[in-house]
């Protein structure tokens, strides 16, 4: 009786951890849509591409980094940067493609 209480406990646990690992829809299909979340994603990586820039700027002035290794690093994530807000608006564009312009308001534009 014991074995079969333990079981059913052991059950219930693991269909519980299941629900929850699970990515909860929010029953938008825009944000639902995988091109929306790859949308995000694309916004994300820019966003912290431009946050790298006064870390780079801290260790200058810091003494941390010398003016030629800065300058190195800085055009590097400039580059790096351009890069990744390209992917960003191309992301855009698909979602644009993907969804009609009236169901595809600015409320699911991210700014910069």
């Amino acid at each position: 009786m014991k074995k079969l209480l333990f079981l059913s406990i052991a059950v219930i646990v693991m269909s519980c951890q299941q629900s929850v690992q699970q990515a909860p829809e929010t029953g938008d299909p825009i944000k639902d849509s995988k091109e929306y979340k790859e949308y995000v994603e694309a916004y994300n990586d820019y966003l912290s591409c431009k946050q790298e820039r006064p870390a780079l700027t801290t260790a200058y002035m810091n003494k941390e980094l010398s003016a030629d290794d800065f300058q190195k690093r800085l055009e590097k994530n400039t580059k790096t940067c351009q890069l990744k807000k390209q992917i960003f608006n191309s992301r855009w564009r698909i979602l644009e493609a993907s969804f009609d312009k009236e169901q595809l308001t600015l409320d699911y534009k991210l700014e910069e």
